[in-house]
């Protein structure tokens, strides 16, 4: 058997002197229980599949999807716009280079 140290907030501490006085049990005996329990409930946690998860999520219909997966594409795009022009519209009066990629496919020379 071993023996441990533990430290414990105020919390903590008026929570186990609540269980001692309510179930009888003595200070090792109320952690001894406490552990079991915490350890089933780490193991039902983990044993939860991504669906389950999900489902405690609670995100009502749609979810926090901006968009139906069928217009997945067209959302991004429309994403970008508007974080682009939430820069440029920061930004008055400053001058803003096209894109890295756009810049390149424009000045590129045919052979």
């Amino acid at each position: 058997m071993g023996t441990r140290t533990v430290r414990l907030d105020e919390d903590a501490e008026r929570t186990l002197s609540r269980l001692r006085k309510a179930t009888g049990l003595s200070i090792s005996e109320v952690l001894k229980r406490g552990l079991e329990a915490y350890e089933k409930h780490a193991r039902h946690e983990g044993s939860l599949r991504p669906y389950e998860v999900y489902r405690r999520l609670d995100l009502d219909a749609g979810g926090w999807s901006r968009a139906a997966a069928a217009d997945a594409k067209h959302a991004v795009a429309e994403a970008i716009r508007r974080k682009h022009r939430k820069k440029i519209s920061g930004q008055r009066g400053a001058v803003h280079p096209e894109p890295p990629g756009l810049a390149k496919t424009r000045t590129r020379k045919d052979p």
